[in-house]
This record gives C-alpha cells, sequence and structure tokens, in this order.
C-alpha cells in the first residue's frame, strides 16, 4: 500500500487537525482514510466512523460559534 493511499497516515493527520483546532481539515482527513480503507470493515473502520462524528461535531461547533460574515460596502 502507498503512503499516498494509506488510511492510518489519513486517521493520524485527522487526529492530528483536530488536536490543533482544524476541525473542517480533520473531517477531510478522516473521510479519506474511510475512502482508502476501501471494503476492509471491523473494527478500525468503527473507530474511524466514530472519530469522524466527534471532528464533524467540533466542526458544526466552531461553524456556529462563528460571527456571521458582515457585507462590505463599496464606495
Amino acid at each position: 500500500m502507498s503512503a499516498e493511499k494509506s488510511p492510518r497516515m489519513y486517521d493520524s493527520m485527522a487526529q492530528a487537525f483536530h488536536l490543533i483546532g482544524k476541525h473542517e481539515e480533520a473531517v477531510d482527513a478522516q473521510e479519506m482514510a474511510i475512502h482508502f480503507l476501501g471494503d476492509e470493515g471491523g473494527p478500525l473502520r468503527e473507530e474511524m466512523s466514530q472519530r469522524l462524528l466527534k471532528y464533524t461535531e467540533a466542526a458544526e461547533k466552531d461553524a456556529a460559534a462563528r460571527p456571521p460574515m458582515s457585507r462590505v460596502k463599496s464606495k
């Protein structure tokens, strides 16, 4: 398996993004990790799916906490 398509590499990257507060990037990386598992299932897929839920909830919480973008008026 090449490093480019390693589910564990993307899983680790997602965890790192989550730990530094980059939750949207964590979601993207975790989705790639699950994608690259292919037909593999079992406990690893379940663990990754649970982490994806955690990262998604954190990303949604961050998005809800951001103030709405204001429009810039042109002169």
